[in-house]
């Protein structure tokens, strides 16, 4: 077996990370999974592994990890529901195959992430039966059912837990955008939190898509309202910004402004005097 194997660096974003002891559990799947074809000798019976395969019992991993039959039967399950790994049994030996193990340990581009499409060793039906969990009835056995269910329920959370971070991290750039944009309105205006929550209030399906619109909206205002004002036109006071926002004023369109040079006239020149038939003194010449 090699010596090491490749580790995606979309690791991080993913679900498994946020605990660390299932995400050593996860690792040592991958380690322990074969990087070739080959054929195992399990027991007395020889068998044929394919590459991203191994064969470990449900009992093998609670001795291995030293947790309990419920946890392991927990994570196990997480993993096919997350479409990891499937588990199936072969005269009794207990096959774990790893999804996607071709992606993450041949191909250059390690950016597929961990729960993406299946591949070729896993268009089996994932359906979680009993059978598939073990390779014997006593092994299949969870010390408690309600313990089982407790440990999934955990692990989702976990799940959970990593996808309400993401939408927090989404909300805190909106918000932080939504602040730039409340700064820089010139009109009268209250505090952060209470015209955010007037906005989120208004538009409560769309004020995500709304946000981006808002800093440039009013950029174009004020350069309208500046050259009106250099025009010499009347420009009305800036709304309040809850008005602003009620009247969804990034959709106002403002006229562009011509600006006309002012032209001198051209002074009249005097014409030159005429001498021709002027009388000098009334002497002929």
């Amino acid at each position: 077996m090699n010596g090491w194997i490749k580790i995606s660096r979309e690791l991080p974003k993913h679900w498994i990370w946020q605990d660390a002891d299932r995400l050593k559990w996860w690792l040592d799947l991958l380690f322990m999974a074969s990087w070739e074809d080959s054929k195992q000798l399990v027991g007395s019976r020889l068998i044929e592994i394919k590459r991203g395969q191994l064969v470990a019992s449900i009992s093998y991993l609670v001795k291995r990890w030293g947790v309990g039959h419920n946890t392991v039967i927990a994570f196990l399950k997480m993993l096919q529901e997350e479409k990891m790994i499937t588990k199936t049994s072969m005269r009794n030996i207990s096959i774990i195959t790893i999804c996607n193990y071709e992606k993450h340990q041949a191909a250059d581009n390690l950016s597929d992430k961990l729960n993406g499409e299946m591949s070729e060793q896993c268009t089996q039906s994932t359906i979680i039966i009993a059978d598939n969990l073990a390779d014997n009835l006593a092994d299949n056995v969870a010390d408690s059912p309600a313990d089982t269910n407790k440990e999934i329920k955990n692990i989702r959370n976990i799940i959970d837990k990593k996808q309400t971070k993401s939408d927090d991290e989404d909300f805190s750039e909106l918000e932080t955008a939504f602040e730039d944009f409340r700064k820089v309105y010139p009109g009268t205006k209250r505090g952060h939190k209470i015209e955010f929550e007037n906005f989120k209030k208004k538009y409560p399906k769309t004020w995500r898509e709304i946000i981006p619109l808002l800093l440039p909206a009013i950029k174009r205002e004020i350069k309208y309202h500046e050259d009106a004002m250099t025009a010499g036109r009347f420009v009305p006071s800036y709304k309040h910004l809850q008005t602003w926002i009620n009247q969804s004023g990034w959709d106002t369109e403002f006229p562009t402004i011509a600006f006309q040079q002012t032209v001198e006239p051209i002074k009249s020149i005097p014409a030159a005097p005429d001498y021709s038939d002027t009388d000098f003194g009334g002497s002929d010449y």
